[in-house]
């Protein structure tokens, strides 16, 4: 079960990734990073394709953290 403070935001995380409102790869990154769905971040940003090399270097790290 998640706790509310968790689903507001795994909600915020999606809304932002959804929205791309993180503009640069520090941004992006730490909201990922920060997060406990790692999994689902990783599955958004591919979905939308997030400004391509850097979108798969985002993706190439999480995936070594995760």
């Amino acid at each position: 079960m998640h706790s509310k403070y968790e689903l507001a935001t795994r909600e915020t995380l999606i809304e932002k990734l959804e929205k791309l409102e993180a503009v640069n790869y520090g941004n992006l990154y730490n909201l990922c990073r920060a997060n406990y769905y790692l999994k689902e971040c990783l599955q958004i940003l591919r979905q939308n394709n997030w400004r391509g090399d850097l979108q798969d270097q985002i993706i190439e790290q999480l995936e070594g953290e995760g």
